[in-house]
C-alpha cells in the first residue's frame, strides 16, 4: 500500500520501500485509521518539546519515548519521522534512524527534501522494551569541508511520533474495555479530528453529565497534543448516530433512552425480570455499573464505549472503573460492575524523579558533533518561585572523550542559566540548578545537548535524578492549571456549575475539561453538575469549583459582564474579567476568559469561570486552556483562541460581606441561639415547679 501525505507543497511518497520518498503528484486525503487499528501514538510535541535541531557536519537526535500503555501487538508499529536540513547540502548527505540501537533506514537526501520531508520505517515488537522507554535515534552526516560547515543542519519536528501497535484479546471482534481511550483518539495520520460525542438522553440528569464530563477528562490526559473536540449529543437529536463519524461515550441510565438499550443489546446483553444479564450469564442490579466497548452497529466502524446502569451510583461506579482501567479487570469487551472499588488514598506527587525510568539504561551518544537527547518529565503543580535542581551522571566504563566535551540542558525550550558544563572521560555528577519559571504541570520537554570533538560517552547512569520545587504554598494563577482542580489530596470531586442548559455551554464545559486533562498527570476526579444558584455558597459540594458560560441575569460594568461569587461568611466575590485588564474588551468585539479566584484563608480552594460575551467566545475561552502560556490570574482570549497580553496587572476580586448577607448567614445562629435560652428558661421554670 502506497500513502501520499502532502507536505508545504512537497509530496512523499510511503510504500513498501521504508525510507525511500519521491516527488508525486497531489495527495489524496488520508483514510482514518479504522476501528481495529488500535495504537497508542506520542509524538516529540507530547514529550513537551519542540522541533530538535543539530548543526554541523555530524549530529544526532535522540528521543526517549516513554513504554507502550498496554500490551503490544505482535505487529503494525513505526515511527514516523517528520525532518528537514539546511538547503545546500554536500552529495552523500543522509539520515539514519534506528530504535533502540537497532537500524531500520539509511536514506539519502537532497535538496528537494530540504524545506520538509516525512517517511515511515515499521519497528519490529522484539526490539521495543514494554516497561520501560524506547529511544528513537535519527543521525544526520553532512559531509563537507572548511567554512561551509557551519551553515549545515538537521532538524526533527515535533510531529515525529512513535506509533505504538497494541494488541486485542485474543478472538474478540469487538475493542476490549482496556483499550479505552485509546480507541477513541485519532491517530496523527488522520487528515481531520471528528469530535468526540458524548452522547446522553434527553435532558440529561447532573450525573449522566458529570460522568460524561469525567470521562471526556480522561480521554484528553492520553490525547495531549491531539485536542479533544467534545460534541454534546442527546439521544433524540437527529444528528446521532447517522450525522456523527467520530468516536462517541455514551453514558446514561438505560431506561431514560431505547437508544441505550438497543446498544446494550448489540454487545451482548438482554433485558430480564431481573435485570440487564451480561454475555458472561452475569445479571446487574440497580446499583451495579454497566460497561461496553464496541464498533458502532449502524455504520460497522465507529468505535463506541458504553456506560450505563440503573441509578446514580451504578453509573458512578462503572465511570469509576473505566477511569481507573487495568488490563486484568477490564480485558474484555463488556463488564458488569458489582460492590466499591477499592481505591488506595492519594499520595503526594513525586518531586525526585530518577533518570532512570525515563530514558533507556544504555544511552550512548558517539562521534565528532552535536547531539541532543530529549525527553518528557512529569511534573506537578510546583511553587515557580522555588528552584529545584537536576544531578546528570556522565562518561561510564565504556565511555572516552578526546578533545573538548560541552553539555547544556534546556527545560521547555528555554536554556538553564546555569553555564556549560564540561565533560571528560573520567565519571563525573554535575548538578545544575532547575528554576521553578521554567517548568508548567503536565509533562515538561527536558532536552539535553553534548558537544563532543570525538569520542563516546553515557549520557546517564544510575544516581542522576530530577529534584523538582516544592507545592504550591500561597497565591497561583493559571498557569498553575490543572491544580488544584484535579489535585488528587482534595476530597476527590469537582464541581460543575452551568450558568445554563443550552447545547453551547455543555459544549464549553466539556471542552475545558478535556484542556485540562491534557494537562494532568493524575486521573481526573468526579465531577459534580449543579446549575448556577445566586445565593447558594459555591464551595458549598467541593473546593474546587469551575463556572461554566454566562448567566443572562450577569451584572455588568463599563467592561462587560461581572459574576457575584458566594462565599458564605467571607461574604462575595466579584469578578469582572475584562474590566480588570484595563480594557473594555475591545467595543464590540467578542471576547471569553478565564477568571480564577481563591476561597479567602481556605487553603485550596478555588474556583474558575470560563465565560464570555457570547457562546463562541467562552467556547474559544475554554479551548485556551489547552495552551501553555497561561500566566496570569485572569486571561482574555479573542474569537481566535489568541491570549491576549496583560495591560497592567490584573486586579484582584473584590470580596466584600454586605449587612444583609451578614445578617442572613447569621440567622441560623441567632436562633440557635433562641432555642437555647428558651430552653433554659424552660428547664427554670420545671426545677422551680418541682419544688
Amino acid at each position: 500500500m502506497i500513502l501520499a501525505l502532502g507536505l508545504s507543497g512537497a509530496f512523499l511518497l510511503l510504500g513498501p520501500a521504508v525510507g525511500v520518498w519521491a516527488a508525486g503528484p497531489a495527495a489524496a486525503p488520508l483514510q482514518p485509521v479504522s476501528a481495529t487499528d488500535l495504537a497508542q501514538e506520542i509524538s516529540i510535541t507530547d514529550l513537551g518539546a519542540g522541533p530538535q535541531t543539530v548543526h554541523g557536519q555530524a549530529g544526532s537526535i535522540n528521543i526517549a519515548f516513554p513504554a507502550p500503555a498496554a500490551p503490544l501487538a505482535s505487529s503494525g508499529s513505526f515511527v514516523r519521522v517528520f525532518f528537514g536540513h539546511s538547503a545546500t547540502i554536500p552529495p552523500g548527505s543522509r539520515i539514519e534512524v534506528a530504535v533502540n540501537g537497532r537500524p531500520l533506514s539509511d536514506s539519502a537526501l537532497s535538496t528537494g527534501t530540504a524545506g520538509g520531508a516525512v517517511f515511515e520505517s515499521r519497528v519490529p515488537q522484539e526490539i521495543l522494551s514494554r516497561d520501560g522507554p524506547n529511544l528513537l535515534q535519527a543521525h544526520f552526516l553532512l559531509p563537507n569541508g572548511g567554512q561551509a560547515a557551519k551553515g549545515l543542519f538537521g532538524r526533527l519536528d515535533g510531529q515525529t511520533l512513535i506509533h505504538y501497535a497494541l494488541q486485542r484479546p485474543a478472538g474478540a471482534d469487538s475493542l476490549a474495555l482496556n483499550d479505552f481511550p485509546y480507541s477513541l483518539i485519532e491517530p496523527a495520520s488522520a487528515t481531520s479530528s471528528p469530535p468526540l460525542a458524548l452522547v446522553l438522553p434527553d435532558k440529561p440528569q447532573a450525573a449522566e453529565l458529570g460522568d460524561a464530563l469525567r470521562l471526556t477528562a480522561a480521554v484528553g490526559k492520553s490525547a495531549r497534543s491531539r485536542r479533544v473536540q467534545p460534541k454534546v449529543i442527546t439521544t433524540g437529536q437527529a444528528d446521532w448516530p447517522s450525522g456523527v463519524v467520530g468516536p462517541a461515550v455514551v453514558v446514561g441510565r438505560a431506561e431514560r433512552s431505547p437508544l441505550i438499550s438497543r446498544l446494550l443489546q448489540a454487545a451482548g446483553f438482554s433485558k430480564t425480570d431481573r435485570g440487564w444479564r451480561s454475555p458472561g450469564g452475569q445479571v446487574a442490579g440497580t446499583d451495579d455499573g454497566l460497561l461496553a466497548s464496541l464498533i458502532s452497529p449502524f455504520d460497522g466502524r465507529t468505535p463506541l464505549v458504553i456506560v450505563a446502569g440503573g441509578s446514580e451510583a451504578a453509573l458512578g461506579r462503572a465511570t469509576d472503573a473505566l477511569v481507573g482501567a487495568n488490563s486484568t479487570a477490564l480485558a474484555t469487551s463488556t463488564a458488569v460492575l458489582t460492590g466499591t472499588a477499592p481505591t488506595a488514598a492519594p499520595g503526594p506527587a513525586k518531586r525526585l524523579l530518577s533518570l532512570a525510568g525515563l530514558l533507556p539504561p544504555d544511552t550512548f551518544v558517539e562521534g565528532a558533533g552535536e547531539h541532543r537527547v530529549v525527553f518528557g518529565v512529569p511534573v506537578p503543580a510546583i511553587d515557580n518561585g522555588q528552584a529545584g535542581s537536576v544531578r546528570l551522571s556522565t562518561a561510564g566504563p565504556a565511555a572516552y572523550v578526546s578533545g573538548p566535551a560541552t553539555l547544556t540542558l534546556d527545560v521547555n525550550d528555554h536554556p538553564l542559566t546555569a553555564p556549560q558544563v564540561a565533560l571528560t572521560s573520567r565519571p563525573e555528577q554535575v548538578v545544575l540548578p532547575l528554576d521553578g519559571d521554567l517548568l508548567r504541570p503536565g509533562i515538561d520537554g527536558f532536552e539535553v545537548t553534548i558537544h563532543l570533538s570525538g569520542g563516546r560517552t553515557q549520557l546517564f547512569i544510575p544516581g542522576s535524578a530530577i529534584a523538582l520545587p516544592p507545592a504550591p504554598n500561597g497565591a497561583f494563577g493559571l498557569e498553575a492549571l490543572p491544580y488544584p482542580f484535579f489535585d488528587p489530596t482534595s476530597r476527590g470531586s469537582l464541581s460543575v456549575i452551568l450558568a445554563n442548559g443550552q447545547s453551547a455551554t455543555l459544549n464549553t464545559a466539556a471542552t475545558a475539561l478535556a484542556a485540562l486533562g491534557s494537562r494532568s498527570l493524575e486521573a481526573p476526579p468526579r465531577v459534580r453538575v449543579r446549575p448556577l444558584a445566586p445565593n447558594r455558597g459555591f464551595f458549598a459540594d467541593s473546593p474546587s469549583v469551575l463556572v461554566i458560560g454566562t448567566p443572562s441575569g450577569a451584572g455588568q460594568t463599563a467592561g462587560g459582564p461581572t459574576l457575584s461569587l458566594h462565599l458564605g461568611l467571607k461574604g462575595r466575590a466579584d469578578l469582572a474579567p475584562v474590566e480588570s485588564r484595563g480594557t473594555t474588551g475591545g467595543g464590540s468585539a467578542p471576547v471569553g476568559w478565564l477568571d480564577e479566584v481563591t476561597q479567602p484563608d481556605s487553603g485550596l480552594q478555588a474556583a474558575l469561570w470560563v465565560g464570555g460575551t457570547d457562546t463562541a467566545a467562552a467556547q474559544a475561552a475554554a479551548a485556551a486552556l489547552y495552551e501553555n502560556g497561561l500566566s496570569h490570574r485572569v486571561e482574555l482570549v479573542a474569537a481566535d483562541r489568541s491570549v491576549r497580553a496583560p495591560i497592567g496587572a490584573a486586579q484582584e476580586p473584590v470580596v466584600s460581606t454586605p449587612l444583609e448577607l451578614r445578617i442572613a448567614e447569621l440567622l441560623p445562629v441567632v436562633a440557635l441561639a433562641a432555642l437555647l435560652f428558651f430552653l433554659g428558661l424552660e428547664m427554670t421554670r420545671l426545677r422551680r415547679s418541682f419544688r
